[in-house]
């Protein structure tokens, strides 16, 4: 059969799941990698966040497996001075410190009384803990200085206390209802993990019992009354770390068993009337129910691994809750960035994949167009220079024809190539600033966006995709001078030399308009061919522009889907952590 682990081997095992946890998460947070500088500061944000909750925990862990008990019940008793915190625990040193019983039969003398107050505001100045056998059970009982007053000097002294204490006692002496101030200051002192319980002390010294009627009960419809304010006020306040109320009569338990020090004479006279009005020491400790605190106490002890590691699951889950709401507010501060990032992206990717089919559709109609329109002028032309031009410079002419086009014809595809990609250009850099514009117009309304530079590096994605236009046309320019004169360069020669050659067509030819038609038909045949030709070659120049656009919207494309899908990713790895510390609880 596996044996259950400590207590603390329980609470080091969750804390260090816990981080593991933690810091995974931020692993993988960094590890999805944004390629805009707005989602990089979201993930900054992600991280530091995720870090901050890491180091909290790591040192919580530390502060507990270090600072607390775990060997033995630790109890502060806390409260107002003159509560009788002090009263309290002596009675239970008086019941159970084994020194002080030495001291006794050894002496022969009481010692009892020395750290109960006196009346004098701010009498327990300092930290005082106790070590006591309460049926064989070590426990520690830590006297914490008031809260009230100057408290303020004794700060380091409180948070020591409530650090190493698995329950607190908080002891109020008036006959009223507590201060919600007071409450609120507990509250503040106790955190959220240490279990609480309220000890009314009822208040009264001999002369209050001195009638018959007066020793019948402890719980009179006036305590009765004050009891129930007590428990509604830090039942209010506390929550669930509250844990009930005791009502007592401290001063009557201590003169119950005490044997006072010499020095405390006030109360050895108060030990003496009680002893005469209740008859018997047994009578007035009965009637204190002094005897519920040591019955708690004991069952504590009993129970002291169930209650450390409530104690400090309690602790771990006040842990949990921070980083679930810190974690939420996080999430949070950047929601608005998130979803404005998310829409603006996704818009974004649209556009450029509109901008990319529209360019290649443009340069496509524009470029067939072009060559449709040089193709006819230089036929006309060419035709113009057989109605009218001289035998002897006919073939010169229809070679500077072919010339002069092939350069035209070769600039305007250029110049179509680079209107288009100066236009996507354009086009892309006005997206890119309506998605800045919209970080900028909502920049009030963002959580902390004071110390964050909001922009989208459209640019560095099209920097990084080679929109470098000189070097593209020089390529996409010589392609097209020598396809246009590879095409042209047979017309002169069909001219020049074929069978409708001006050699031919000069020699007799001239002056007859049969002739002449018969000239600029086979010149129109012929040019129709290397039209024909023309498309063919063009078209494998636009499959490489269209190839070049293609990678342009894909890089894009699956840099912007990437920075969407891991815009979504940080915030479901968050969402993820608080999942998990929700199920734990």
């Amino acid at each position: 059969m596996k044996i259950p682990a400590k207590p603390k081997q329980q609470i080091q095992d969750e804390y260090n799941s816990l981080i593991e946890n933690l810091e995974n998460t931020k692993k993988e947070m960094i590890g999805l990698l944004a390629n805009n500088t707005k989602l990089q500061d979201i993930q900054h944000s992600f991280v530091e966040s995720l870090d901050s909750n890491l180091q909290s925990s790591k040192a919580l862990m530390k502060d507990t497996l270090d600072g607390m008990a775990w060997d033995n019940l630790v109890i502060a008793f806390f409260g107002e001075t003159n509560a009788g915190k002090s009263t309290i625990i002596e009675t239970l040193r008086v019941l159970f410190d084994e020194e002080r019983k030495r001291k006794i039969e050894q002496t022969g003398k009481g010692e009892d009384g020395k750290i109960v107050g006196d009346g004098q505001a701010d009498f327990t100045k300092v930290y005082d803990e106790y070590v006591l056998n309460v049926y064989g059970k070590t426990v520690t009982l830590i006297d914490v200085p008031g809260i009230e007053g100057k408290e303020e000097d004794f700060v380091d002294d409180i948070k020591r206390a409530l650090k190493q204490a698995h329950i607190v006692f908080y002891v109020q002496g008036h006959n009223k209802k507590p201060d919600v101030a007071t409450a609120e200051k507990i509250r503040r002192y106790l955190n959220d993990w240490v279990n609480v319980y309220s000890v009314y002390n009822v208040r009264g010294g001999a002369g209050n019992y001195d009638e018959v009627e007066e020793r019948k009960n402890l719980y009179t419809s006036d305590v009765d009354k004050t009891y129930l304010l007590i428990e509604d006020t830090f039942k209010d306040i506390l929550k669930d770390v509250y844990k009930g109320n005791i009502a007592i009569q401290a001063l009557l338990a201590l003169c119950s068993v005490a044997q006072f020090a010499p020095e405390r004479s006030g109360l050895k006279n108060t030990q003496n009337k009680l002893t005469t009005y209740f008859g018997d020491r047994n009578l007035i400790y009965e009637f204190s129910h002094f005897e519920e605190i040591v019955q708690l106490i004991k069952n504590k002890t009993d129970n002291f691994d169930s209650e450390i590691l409530a104690a400090n699951k309690q602790k771990l889950q006040a842990q949990y809750n921070r980083i679930i709401i810190h974690t939420a507010e996080t999430i949070g501060s950047q929601q608005h960035d998130l979803e404005l990032l998310q829409r603006g992206l996704t818009t974004y990717k649209n556009d450029v994949e509109e901008i990319v089919s529209s360019a290649k559709s443009k340069i496509k109609r524009q470029t067939n167009s072009a060559t449709k329109r040089e193709f006819g002028i230089l036929l006309n032309e060419i035709c113009d220079a057989i109605d009218y031009e001289k035998q002897s410079s006919l073939q010169d002419k229809i070679n500077q024809l072919c010339q002069q086009h092939t350069s035209k014809y070769s600039e305007q595809i250029n110049s179509i190539i680079s209107n288009v990609y100066g236009e996507i250009n354009e086009r892309l850099q006005e997206k890119q600033k309506q998605l800045l514009d919209v970080f900028k117009s909502s920049q009030k309304n963002i959580v902390k966006t004071e110390q964050i530079n909001i922009q989208f590096d459209a640019t560095v994605i099209i920097d990084e995709l080679g929109f470098s236009f000189k070097d593209f046309l020089k390529e996409g320019g010589e392609l097209a001078l020598a396809l246009t004169g590879f095409l042209f360069g047979p017309i002169a020669g069909i001219i020049g030399l074929g069978g409708y050659g001006v050699s031919k067509l000069i020699k007799g030819l001239f002056g007859k308009d049969e002739a002449k038609d018969k000239a600029k038909n086979g010149a129109k045949q012929e040019i129709d061919k290397a039209r024909g030709k023309a498309k063919i070659q063009l078209n494998k120049t636009l499959q490489v522009i269209n190839s070049q656009l293609d990678n342009l919207k894909v890089s894009i494309v699956e840099k912007i889907s990437n920075d969407i899908a891991n815009s979504k990713a940080m915030q479901d790895l968050l969402e993820g952590v608080q999942q998990t510390l929700k199920n734990k609880k």
